[in-house]
Parts: C-alpha cells; sequence; structure tokens
C-alpha cells in the first residue's frame, strides 16, 4: 500500500495546452470542484494540503489523489493513521473512485505514497468492530512497506530494503544484524504507541520448533532494543495457495520476561501457557486485497499443519 520514493511533480493535467482557450466544460468544472471541496475538509482538520485531483488509470477506472504534508515524522504514529483515516475518508467521499492514494510529504525530498483499494476502505466501514478493521488495514500498509513489496526511489535508483527501513524507523540495523546471526532475514521493524514489531518470512510453514525459536529470537531482539515497549510482535510472512500473508504473533513484554524466567527455571508447562496466550491473539493477513483472515494460529494450522 505505502511506497516511499523521491519527492514527486506535480500531478498530471491532461490537455491543459490545447484546452486554454476553450470553455472547460461541466465535467471538468466539477472535478475541479471536487477538488477543492477535498482540500478544504482536510485544511479544516489543520492539514496543509498541496493538491488533489481524480487521475483516470490506462483501464478506465480513477483514482482520487490527495498530497498533503504528513503530520508526524513518525510513519506509525497516531497522527499519522489519524491523517490517513481522514484522508481516505476524504477521498471517498468526494471523488467515489476505485482506488484511493494519499501521498504523505516528508520534506524536500520524500514522499509516501500510500494506496488502498476503496473496495478494502467500504469492507473496513462496514466491519462491526470497524477499530481493528482499521487497525488491520494500517498494519497492513506498514507490513506492505516493511516486507519490501513496494520500494524507496532516489531519483531512478531503487534503493535497498534496509535503507528503507532506516528512513522510517531507528535500531534497524541492530535488530536486523542480531537476527541475521541466528539465520532470520528481518524485512523490516516497526515501533509506535508503546508496541514494537519485527517483521520476516517465516522461518518454516509448519508450527514446529523452528517456528517456535524465530518466535523467541524475534520477540527477545525486540525486547533488548525497545525496552519500553509494552507489546512485542513478530509478524512472519509468507506465501501460500497463490496469495501473500502476513501472521502477527504478539506478546506483551512483562509475560516474555515470565516466559524467560519459566525456560530458565525448566517451566514447561508455564511457558507453554504463555505460549498459547500469543497463539490465541495471533492474526494473519492478506497482505494482497488487505483482508483479515482471523486467527494465525488457526491459519497455519489448517493450511501447513502443527509439524
Amino acid at each position: 500500500m505505502c511506497q516511499p520514493k523521491l519527492k514527486m511533480s506535480r500531478f498530471h493535467l491532461s490537455l491543459v495546452l490545447v484546452l486554454l482557450l476553450l470553455p472547460a466544460p461541466a465535467a471538468a468544472q466539477t472535478t475541479q470542484a471536487a477538488s477543492e471541496q477535498v482540500r478544504s475538509q482536510l485544511a479544516a482538520y489543520g492539514y496543509s494540503v498541496n493538491d488533489s485531483s481524480l487521475l483516470v488509470e490506462p483501464d478506465g477506472s480513477l483514482t482520487g489523489v490527495v498530497q498533503l504534508k504528513i503530520a508526524d515524522r513518525s510513519f506509525t504514529s497516531v497522527a499519522v493513521s489519524t491523517q490517513l483515516y481522514r484522508a481516505f475518508a476524504t477521498l471517498a467521499l468526494v471523488y467515489a473512485p476505485a482506488r484511493l492514494n494519499v501521498q504523505l510529504v516528508y520534506d524536500s525530498r520524500y514522499t509516501v505514497i500510500c494506496l488502498l483499494p476503496t473496495a478494502a476502505w467500504t469492507a473496513m466501514l462496514a466491519n462491526p468492530n470497524r477499530g481493528a478493521a482499521w487497525n488491520a488495514l494500517v498494519v497492513a500498509t506498514q507490513m506492505q512497506v516493511f516486507d519490501g513489496k513496494l520500494k524507496m526511489m532516489l531519483g531512478a535508483e531503487v534503493l535497498a530494503v534496509s535503507e528503507v527501513n532506516a528512513f522510517f524507523q531507528p535500531n534497524v540495523a541492530a535488530i536486523r544484524n542480531r537476527l541475521a546471526e541466528r539465520g532470520y532475514l528481518v524485512s523490516g521493524v516497526v515501533a509506535a504507541d508503546g508496541a514494537a514489531e519485527v517483521v520476516m518470512p517465516r522461518a518454516s510453514l509448519n508450527l514446529d520448533r523452528a517456528q517456535l525459536q524465530q518466535l523467541l529470537d524475534g520477540w527477545a531482539a525486540l525486547r533488548a532494543y525497545y525496552p519500553t515497549a509494552d507489546i512485542l510482535r513478530v509478524s512472519t510472512t509468507l506465501r501460500v495457495a497463490g496469495g501473500h500473508f502476513a501472521v502477527t504473533w504478539p506478546l506483551a513484554a512483562t509475560d516474555f520476561e515470565r516466559m524467560v524466567a519459566a525456560l530458565q527455571a525448566g517451566d514447561s508447562s508455564g511457558y507453554n501457557r504463555l505460549l498459547q496466550q500469543s497463539f490465541a491473539r495471533s492474526r494473519v493477513v492478506n497482505l494482497d486485497d488487505l483482508t483479515d483472515n482471523g486467527s494465525g494460529a488457526d491459519f497455519v494450522s489448517k493450511n501447513f499443519g502443527k509439524g
């Protein structure tokens, strides 16, 4: 969903030169009025809006676009999540397009492009638990950035995934190196609002010893470099049945400390109890259509077994 890249050029306005001397058609006047409506509604929230337009894609579908200054330097902050929500809502309401495109300007060099199918937005609004559904979309947005599915551009050069991550979050290099020593590839790190998360391709398709060890190593790395985080999340990505998924395994930092103490004391029952609590809270997100696919543990067991 989100692609960080070099500061974008002005939005394309078709036929500007040839139509300058002709009266604007009613459709163009309507589009201009809609653009002004998007600007005024978002400005009312205190946002600095650069531009807004309705783009016609090659297949004839429509994309509503707005470019505005990012509300907070941290992409994973509540302020940016709120800004995204308001911008997506405004584009959907005013333009009613097939896709929503919110462009958050960091500075004179970088802009982050956040793309969302309007169908995913509509499904989130219809969800009885809208807050949780929106959080799932935000997490999916972050994971698409940090999983390296979308890239940061510097001119025509595509930066390495590690450079994209370093732009957004501190401690990425330290956590990546620590986990690389244990044989894992770290796609990204997210830390905001009392939670820390590391994203990695799955070490095993089964809920076996290798997968459990990856979770423990991930939680330990987060605890070491984000000691004030209350929640530790290890998200493991995988492909199955032609789909791209991310399974998130959360654990309270205090429970992680209890888990380590149980392991050191040889208390397998205490360790297993805390592990099961994380399994019960696990979730899986389809990164292709941004839908919540329910329990992560159930998803893994159903598709691969327990090992």
